[in-house]
């Protein structure tokens, strides 16, 4: 969490000072705990030792109070040299002094945040997010269960701001679960039962899971990854029995309850070395300065924020506060788990390209260059100029051919891809009785009229009254719509396309038809002369009155066939409408009455 919200704000150049290749990728991507925790350790300390300098300095440049770091060191000398005091006297004495100059540093740290976005920013660094990470790893080393409860509240803040997913969702509730705990687990807890402490010394307690991981024997790590073989787990269930034993003599014999006082650790000389160096970096960026200026790269001046930026790196822990408030809130009000989506914090980081990314706009550059490539050879060998073998249409070629048509695909290709792809849906067959039915007038119009059984537009007609009409009106339907195309729209892709087809194909000439007219051989050659289309959308619409009549004379009204439009609807200005029948109280002898007279009237 800490990387991604300070590793671009000048971290990243202190991590290269003692890292490099792997190591320092490793360190910058937390992917190496162990390395990334040490550098994070020694660069807070580095920072807090910096930070006190700077304020020292400050303070005597301006003359407050005296407050200079050598001063400091001679009040401290001779509380510490004074031979008439005991040790506990130097202690309070000590304290004494620090409590008062820890307060003056408070107020200063305070009044150059004000003044200065930069110490605002690093200031945050040291003493929330920093610190927090160092007394968490102080808790688990020395047991101390409200120290950990402390740090991880203020933990579950920050992750609302990172890409802590899990984290973010999980740490609330973990922090509302210790509340309903009983009051034997929290004693035990306290006690230090949440850690290890392996060797019985202070400061040297270790985690569940860091313990799990010291504690257990290479023979048993082998064991585990044989497979599971007999021997192996034969092994396996010999050796931990002997294994407790052995620990359990170690803890008596060692007294390990015995209470050890001695809590100094030791430091190796390298840590101080490199301390010191990140010191020397750090003074030399632009981390602490008193003069009032904004936010900058610690390192690189020409780095420029956004108002946004600056906006959310100066108000981290507002901006966490009120995220967690607000899935707090949201939770409390069900009581259910939630997805908890974090808060995007804009940093100094810039937007990266992924690896695949990468790989990809290369692969595109050889394409792009191999393709040029063989355009120069081709224009060389034909004697032809470049620009004479490009070609530019105002449509994209991959929706339309070299004449600026569309692709159209077959759909009957199209239904055997879903065919082989659903084969479920069109095994299982709806069966259903329709109220209402919608037909595409055009669609019934393109059926191809068989030349035995229609002879005459006539018969054209009656074969559509049988084949989409008569099997809707058995199921007792009570509302037929056959719904025709407006021919005649404004602009539209339809109408373009329409157009468009036109002038490519092989029309036959206009012929005047009517009920007695014979069907001519050619049928979609008829069908592509528009004025053909619409005399045979009026002709299925003129049916009406005649169907009317034999309704009425046949079922006494029961029957009423109806248009929305009568045959004028469908002039030169536009070919849209539609046929309606509505049926009520029909019965089988009246259904058969109907069909046979309206055959027999268009057959007349």
């Amino acid at each position: 969490m800490i990387m991604k919200l300070y590793l671009d704000a000048g971290l990243k150049e202190l991590i290269e000072l003692f890292h490099h290749g792997a190591v320092g990728a490793s360190v910058m991507q937390a992917t190496n705990f162990d390395k990334t925790h040490h550098f994070l350790m020694q660069v807070w300390e580095a920072f807090y030792l910096q930070q006190i300098s700077a304020i020292l300095k400050y303070a005597e440049e301006n003359d407050l109070n005296d407050q200079s770091e050598e001063n400091y060191i001679k009040k401290v000398s001779f509380i510490l040299q004074n031979q008439e005091l005991s040790q506990d006297e130097k202690i309070q004495q000590h304290l004494a002094l620090m409590s008062h100059f820890s307060l003056q540093f408070k107020n200063l740290c305070c009044r150059l945040s004000e003044q200065n976005e930069n110490w605002k920013f690093w200031h945050d660094f040291i003493h929330y997010h920093g610190l927090h990470y160092v007394s968490y790893f102080l808790s688990i080393r020395s047991g101390n269960w409200h120290l950990r409860n402390y740090c991880l509240k203020h933990v579950a803040k920050t992750t609302q701001i990172t890409d802590c997913k899990f984290y973010s969702r999980l740490l609330p509730f973990h922090i509302a679960d210790l509340k309903s705990f009983p009051k034997s687990t929290i004693e035990h807890f306290e006690e230090g039962g949440w850690v290890v402490n392996i060797l019985g010394r202070n400061m040297h307690s270790q985690g569940l899971d860091e313990a799990h991981e010291s504690c257990i024997n290479r023979e048993v790590k082998n064991a585990m990854s044989n497979f599971f073989t007999l021997s192996a787990l034969t092994k396996l269930v010999h050796y931990i029995p002997f294994r407790a034993k052995v620990l359990g003599n170690i803890k008596d014999q060692l007294e390990c309850k015995r209470k050890d006082f001695n809590n100094s650790v030791n430091r190796p000389s390298f840590e101080i070395q490199n301390i010191t160096s990140y010191r020397e970096s750090i003074e030399s960026g632009l981390f602490f300065r008193y003069e009032n200026g904004q936010l900058k790269h610690a390192f690189n001046s020409k780095v420029v924020l956004t108002d946004i930026q600056r906006s959310d790196l100066l108000n981290l822990q507002k901006i966490a506060q009120e995220h967690l408030g607000k899935y707090i809130k949201i939770c409390q009000s069900d009581g259910i788990f939630r997805y908890n989506k974090t808060r995007k914090i804009a940093t100094f980081s810039t937007k990266t390209h992924s690896i695949s990314k990468v790989k990809r706009e290369l692969k595109d550059q050889r394409t792009e260059n191999s393709l040029l490539r063989k355009q120069i050879a081709w224009s060389k060998e034909q004697n032809t100029p470049i620009s004479d073998l490009q070609q530019f249409i105002s449509l994209p070629r991959a929706i339309v051919d070299h004449d600026g048509l569309p692709y159209k695909g077959d759909k009957s290709k199209t239904l055997g891809i879903y065919h082989s792809r659903y084969p479920e849906a069109f095994e299982n067959k709806l069966h259903f009785k329709p109220d209402c039915v919608i037909i595409d007038g055009m669609f019934i119009l393109n059926s191809k009229p068989l030349k035995s059984s229609n002879r005459l537009f006539a018969h054209f007609l009656v074969s559509l009254f049988n084949r989409w009409i008569i099997p809707y009106i058995q199921l007792n339907t009570k509302e037929i719509h056959i719904v025709f195309d407006d021919q005649s729209p404004q602009l539209s892709p339809k109408d373009i396309e329409r157009k468009r087809r036109d002038e490519k194909a092989e029309t036959s000439a206009k012929i005047l038809i009517s009920e007695t007219t014979k069907i001519p051989s050619d049928w979609q050659a008829f069908l592509h002369n528009r004025e053909n289309k619409k005399q045979l959308v009026q002709l299925v619409c003129n049916t009406e009155e005649t169907e009317e009549n034999t309704a009425e004379a046949v079922a006494s009204t029961q029957v009423l066939y109806n248009s929305e439009s009568d045959g004028s609807d469908f002039g030169d200005d536009t070919m849209d409408g539609s046929v309606f029948f509505e049926l009520q109280n029909v019965d089988d002898d009246d259904l058969e009455n109907i069909i046979f007279n309206f055959q027999y009237q268009q057959l007349a």
